[in-house]
């Protein structure tokens, strides 16, 4: 059971973004025990099962790993690559700075990492300058860029969507809710699956070829963004979340 909940924020004690402040209003709607902390306080803290933890990623996951959890990378994962409908492969940096040697057709390359490197296209060896400082063995994806016209945000709590979100293009253009809701059953079936997460979701123009709704990517809820969400919402998936991560820690107890 969760006892306190730590909320990343600055030096001067504010939040740097939406997300963590909704969060924030969330967690205290819910009842909850909640403490601002900066990045260095949290690090500094003997980690604890009960004490959940939001905020980057660089932050989150730390604090998880000190506890023995460490969730894999789920941006696209197997029982979904039916709705990308687009090329993804997970390779090593060696590989793309081989394959880019000579111009080759553009791919955006993203590290599995989270915040490693920001995403690009990449078309030529030297669209790889800001890995620079980055080995080789680093693993990340290539993916095969799709025009979006509009992309959603779509919070899966099991396989329920109970929230939405608009965060780029046009917010006129929505995709279409019986994948979506496919995507979210289909995932459901993997015992691996989050107990809560997020379904990115992009509509393309309409092409006669193949559907304008495409899977953009999914995203873990221990440290995902909120454009607008309700906050009471947003706080109990990233709990539920939580709780999913660190039961068999409790179970000890």
């Amino acid at each position: 059971m969760i006892e306190n909940v730590f909320i990343q924020c600055m030096d001067d004690g504010e939040f740097s973004n939406l997300a963590l402040s909704s969060a924030w209003f969330g967690f205290e709607f819910r009842g909850r025990e909640v403490t601002r902390m900066t990045a260095d306080e949290i690090e500094g803290r003997t980690p604890r099962p009960e004490d959940l933890v939001f905020g980057g990623v660089e932050v989150v996951r730390p604090y998880l790993a000190k506890l023995g959890v460490e969730p894999a990378p789920i941006d696209y994962p197997v029982l979904l690559q039916p709705w990308l409908h687009r090329k993804v492969e997970r390779t090593t940096l060696q590989e793309v700075r081989r394959r880019y040697q000579s111009p080759g057709p553009p791919m955006f390359i993203k590290p599995v990492e989270h915040k490693l490197v920001t995403g690009h296209i990449v078309r030529r060896f030297g669209d790889l300058s800001r890995w620079h400082h980055t080995e080789n063995e680093t693993e990340v994806y290539l993916v095969e860029p799709v025009k979006f016209i509009s992309e959603w945000r779509f919070y899966i709590e099991g396989s329920r969507v109970v929230g939405v979100d608009h965060y780029k293009g046009n917010p006129l253009f929505f995709p279409d809710r019986f994948s979506v809701e496919a995507m979210a059953r289909a995932y459901a079936v993997d015992p691996k699956c989050p107990a809560a997460y997020t379904l990115d979701v992009g509509r393309t123009e309409d092409d006669p070829k193949g559907p304008s709704t495409r899977l953009v990517e999914v995203n873990d809820m221990i440290s995902v963004g909120s454009y607008g969400l309700d906050s009471a919402i947003y706080a109990g998936l990233i709990e539920k979340r939580w709780d999913q991560l660190v039961k068999p820690l409790l179970s000890g107890y």
